[in-house]
């Protein structure tokens, strides 16, 4: 018997609510269609953009390189960069110096006196710059050489690195 109620009382529910939703359709059909917004999950959009360069901070030095000596300077790359920097030496005869950048078998070779290659070589020069693309993984060393024999030159050097 309670089902039996239960089902009655259901099918009443059911009929009245009926016309009602009926004229809600009837009057949405004279009226503007709603807009409806539907919330979803956000969704994760990749975007690729070209590879700008990536600034590394500078690095400023001054140091002293002695009379017939050169001073090496390690810097460790560890994925493509570009390597910029700026020097500048002062004292002794003609205010020269020689800048190369070599591989660890350069400075070996270098430090040897044998042949080696270098990623760049300045000459003698009193001020110049430099902007070298190098491989990455590998140690590289900026040497500032002096060729004068009666006296040491003051080094400056602004240095600089970015990605790609």
């Amino acid at each position: 018997m309670k089902k039996i109620l239960f089902s009655l009382s259901l099918i009443v529910l059911l009929v009245s609510i009926a016309p009602a939703q009926r004229r809600k359709t009837s009057r949405s059909r004279t009226t503007k269609p709603k807009v409806v917004y539907i919330a979803s999950a956000p969704k994760v959009v990749y975007v690729t953009v070209p590879a700008a360069p990536v600034e590394s901070p500078i690095v400023e030095k001054a140091f002293a390189v002695g009379a017939n000596s050169f001073s090496g300077h390690p810097v460790y790359v560890a994925d493509v960069k570009r390597l910029l920097g700026r020097f500048e030496a002062t004292g002794g005869g003609r205010n020269d110096i020689r800048v190369l950048i070599v591989d660890a078998d350069g400075l070996t070779n270098f430090k040897n006196g044998n042949q080696f290659s270098t990623y760049f070589d300045s000459g003698n020069v009193t001020v110049g710059n430099f902007d070298v693309k190098l491989a990455g993984d590998k140690w590289y060393y900026i040497i500032f050489k002096n060729y004068y024999w009666f006296g040491g030159k003051a080094v400056t050097l602004k240095l600089q690195e970015f990605g790609n």
